[in-house]
């Protein structure tokens, strides 16, 4: 894969897109990527944040019933 200048590559576990809100529905992929993309002129450090305060209000602030991993990579 060849990325371009600015280019995100987002690599997560699945304890990211299956962390469910109160009424069982998963936070998904779909959500993570338009997150990510919407993001995608920030830092890779304030993007992280920005998933994890999402994912924490998505969930209610709940215990993590998962692992979740995230790795962010921005081409330079």
């Amino acid at each position: 894969m060849e990325l371009a200048d600015g280019d995100l590559l987002v690599i997560y576990s699945d304890g990211i897109t299956e962390a469910q809100a109160a009424d069982g529905e998963e936070f998904g992929e779909q959500r993570l990527a338009d997150l990510a993309a919407a993001r995608h002129a920030e830092t890779v450090e304030n993007i992280r944040q920005d998933i994890f305060n999402e994912i924490d209000r998505w969930t209610g602030q709940a215990d993590r019933g998962d692992d979740q991993t995230l790795v962010i990579l921005k081409a330079r």
